[in-house]
């Protein structure tokens, strides 16, 4: 019989999303025996609130409970099906397994997360912890300043970091060529999302010659829809957005045969979620892709115990595997 949580967990700093800034993160975890799963709406950017996930979570218990069939309809809700009925084969037992499996790897590579925190202190931080890509929020301050941070970031880390940027469609197409402009010869992996109007990509890569990636372009219309676009080269995948894990792994397989990169992303999701996103990355990533889920970072505490650790750039799943979640930060719902 599965069991309802909530929890509510401190960031380290606010982080801004469209309805002003969090100061905490809440979200929704399952227990089905061993097995747990995570729904956590985010808000602004996931089509359905906390209360409506509740809901819906209600109902697969009440399902459980009756001996009927229980099928998802929200994404946040699929993510947590996914994960306890172990969809993907991504369940904590076949992490166990990969000891043996030399194909499966065990550690993930991680992106470090820049936003607006100071370089001064940020970037020895970052080069401490042994990550190797790192993705700059931009579009947030002045073409000029994000363009200086930017050259900044690649002065101080040299050319053997990966660089990638997220401009979360703040500019219009002059103003990112403009941008494009101000970062001559810095080499970037790509970035993600830049336009206002993203119909307006394929433009932005032939004046910029810059390689995009898709995000929020996944919720508006089918990855094949975007099939003929030129300059696109990766695409974000965000399970708790976009319909679970099951939903990722065809997402990433469609990405894979346009000729396109898949990395799976995080939304601020708690250690729980974060571990189920790893294990998924090892069964459907590209090997040694750094993936998006440097948001863990975010958060002051975790539902976890230990706390999952990002070390050498990269989080390690056999270690992760040891953490159990904490009841005394739960709690139970009725």
């Amino acid at each position: 019989m599965i069991t309802l949580f909530r929890y509510t967990l401190p960031f380290a700093r606010p982080v801004p999303t469209r309805h002003g800034p969090l100061a905490a993160r809440t979200g929704l975890l399952v227990r089905d025996g061993k097995a747990w799963g995570e729904a956590a709406p985010w808000p602004g950017l996931s089509p359905e609130s906390l209360g409506e996930a509740e809901a819906e979570l209600q109902s697969w218990r009440e399902c459980q409970a009756s001996g009927r069939d229980f099928s998802p309809q929200l994404s946040s809700v699929a993510f947590a099906f996914d994960s306890v009925t172990d969809q993907v084969g991504t369940a904590r037992r076949t992490v166990r397994q990969t000891k043996t499996t030399s194909t499966t790897p065990t550690k993930i590579p991680i992106n470090a997360l820049l936003s607006d925190e100071p370089l001064d202190t940020a970037l020895p931080s970052l080069i401490s912890s042994g990550f190797r890509t790192v993705k700059i929020k931009v579009g947030r301050q002045s073409i000029r300043a994000d363009a200086g941070r930017v050259k900044e970031v690649h002065r101080q880390l040299g050319p053997d970091i990966k660089l990638r940027l997220d401009a979360n469609r703040a500019w219009t197409l002059t103003d990112a060529v403009d941008f494009a402009k101000s970062i001559t010869g810095v080499p970037l992996e790509y970035i993600e999302e830049p336009l206002q109007n993203p119909a307006e990509l394929p433009a932005f890569h032939a004046r910029s010659g810059l390689p995009v990636a898709l995000d929020e372009a996944l919720l508006e219309q089918p990855l094949e829809y975007y099939r003929a676009w030129r300059g696109v080269r990766v695409v974000v995948i965000k399970p708790t957005i976009l319909g679970g894990l099951r939903a990722a792994k065809r997402l990433a397989v469609t990405a894979t045969e346009l000729g396109w990169l898949p990395v799976f992303s995080a939304v601020y999701e708690s250690g729980v979620g974060i571990r189920a996103l790893a294990q998924l990355a090892a069964r459907c990533g590209a090997p040694g892709v750094a993936m998006g889920f440097d948001t863990y970072r975010c958060l002051a505490d975790d539902v976890l115990q230990p706390r999952l650790t990002i070390r050498d750039g990269a989080l390690d799943l056999l270690e992760a595997d040891h953490a159990e979640v904490c009841f005394g930060k739960l709690q139970v719902l009725p």
